[in-house]
């Protein structure tokens, strides 16, 4: 028991939001969030539950496209070490010169306060400024980061206050940068026959 002890003492639960990585030329939220999954499994780090994808407000007229921001839930004992390495990825990949202003948000507990899951209620379907994200950021004295103007604080901060009743999962796949460009060789009713045959357990896929 004392052993376990000292090892709960010296972990930390670590939750970070990030939002708005891309531009309508280039870049994915998701595809960001997939190479720092990539860098924390290399790491050894403990997920405390799959990376999520909650997407927000779809009447957002700035939205690049699905208004979609990610959590990642992880338990680490060297969260500055971590959140130096994510705030590198964020800032390295970032499409920040199409237009991408992202937003980083760190936070260390087990227990997510309600502040949190109040700010993302209103997201799911009311315009949030800016300035009501950073003073947000400001007033629960909350680890963050951001480039541009800093709307990605705003999905950020409500990806980590998302209280999750239900879900679905969704399968991502991307393209070798060789392929960039090129047509996609997919067979239409190839994807129409995969809905139809496995409806509902999989939709929305064409």
């Amino acid at each position: 028991m004392k052993s376990k002890s000292i090892l709960l003492e010296n972990e930390t639960i670590l939750h970070i939001g990030i939002d708005d990585t891309d531009s309508p030329k280039g870049m994915c939220t998701t595809f960001l969030s997939y190479k720092i999954v990539k860098f924390l499994e290399k790491e050894k780090i403990q997920f405390v539950d799959f990376p999520s994808l909650i997407r927000f407000n779809p009447n957002i007229p700035w939205k690049t496209r699905g208004n979609g921001a990610v959590r990642l839930i992880i338990k680490t004992k060297n969260p500055k070490k971590i959140k130096n390495k994510i705030t590198q990825f964020v800032a390295n990949y970032s499409d920040t010169k199409n237009g991408a202003n992202p937003g980083l948000v760190f936070f260390q507990n087990k227990e997510i306060p309600t502040s949190f899951h109040n700010f993302s209620k209103l997201a799911l379907w009311k315009l949030i400024s800016r300035k009501q994200a950073k003073q947000f950021v400001s007033e629960n004295n909350i680890d963050s980061f951001y480039l541009g103007n800093g709307q990605g604080l705003v999905g950020a901060i409500s990806a980590v206050g998302y209280k999750f009743f239900d879900h679905t999962f969704e399968l991502l796949c991307y393209r070798k940068k060789s392929q960039f460009g090129k047509r996609r060789c997919i067979s239409r009713d190839s994807v129409k026959k995969m809905q139809s045959t496995t409806f509902p357990e999989t939709f929305s896929s064409y």
